[in-house]
């Protein structure tokens, strides 16, 4: 407000705020100075409570980075199988892709949580502490056992996913970035200011399931939410069933419609 010419407390007025507001790009501070404002009203430095006039401002929840169901594919297909570090990061990518299973679920994957005799993936999440059981693919069954059978470094671990060179640890959820990195790169997809981290691919999985319209409740129950609430960020990328419910833009009136015709 100095900058827009008020010096003291007491000259605060709406035009003063108004013009300090416009000069504030971090509408995060419209809390703060809702916060003083009201003060200075009740202190009895201002007159009038300003902080009525500040807009209110939430933050908005971002859009889940998604890739279509052809960069998936191209993905998956730049990893060289022929390799043992290809081999492993191809069942890797696979359990992202195909299941939506998190980073961090995956890192720590055991020999225990794979059932080959009844095809399930069985794990307690992570970051929710809860019991997820998945399908066990046929892809990814094959894509699991051609990395033990060729691959996986002979070591007593009780993980699944060890590292290509000594000390032969697990692998780490860093590792699992650099992996998807590394193959956004290969399949020469568009990562430009995107995200492409493993979250990308369960966003992905999400989305391609949203769009052909399998119910937000499979898709919730799929990616073991327990919130119902929490498959509501992927309904915004539900791009094609959300144009069914759009309205028509209603006409200008009043002051706004008058700007448009070039009038004050």
């Amino acid at each position: 407000m100095s900058e827009a010419g008020c010096i003291n407390v007491c000259d605060i007025s709406t035009d003063y705020v108004c013009k300090a507001i416009l000069r504030i790009g971090n509408k995060d501070a419209y809390a703060v100075i809702r916060s003083f404002l009201q003060y200075q009203y009740e202190n009895g430095s201002i007159n009038n409570d300003l902080s009525r006039i500040i807009p209110k401002y939430r933050r908005p929840i971002p859009l889940p980075t998604t890739y279509t169901d052809d960069e998936i594919n191209r993905l998956e297909g730049s990893i060289n199988r022929d390799t043992k570090i290809g081999k492993r990061n191809y069942a890797i990518i696979l359990l992202a892709s195909r299941l939506g299973i998190r980073s961090g679920d995956i890192a720590t994957m055991t020999f225990d949580n794979i059932d080959f005799y009844q095809d399930n993936i069985n794990f307690n999440q992570e970051k929710t502490g809860q019991p997820l059981a998945l399908p066990l693919l046929s892809e990814i069954r094959e894509a699991i056992r051609e990395y033990m059978q060729h691959s996986r470094p002979n070591v007593q671990s009780r993980y699944l996913f060890i590292q290509a060179h000594a000390p032969y640890e697990r692998i780490s959820t860093s590792i699992i970035r650099h992996i998807l990195d590394e193959s956004f790169r290969a399949a020469n997809i568009d990562i430009a200011n995107k995200k492409h981290g493993p979250h990308t691919l369960r966003s992905s999985m999400a989305s391609s399931m949203v769009n052909s319209d399998i119910p937000y409740d499979v898709v919730r129950k799929a990616l073991g939410h327990i919130d119902p609430q929490a498959i509501k960020r992927y309904a915004k990328v539900d791009i094609e069933n959300l144009r069914l419910h759009a309205i028509n833009v209603p006409a200008p009136t009043g002051v706004f419609a008058m700007i448009l015709q070039g009038r004050e």
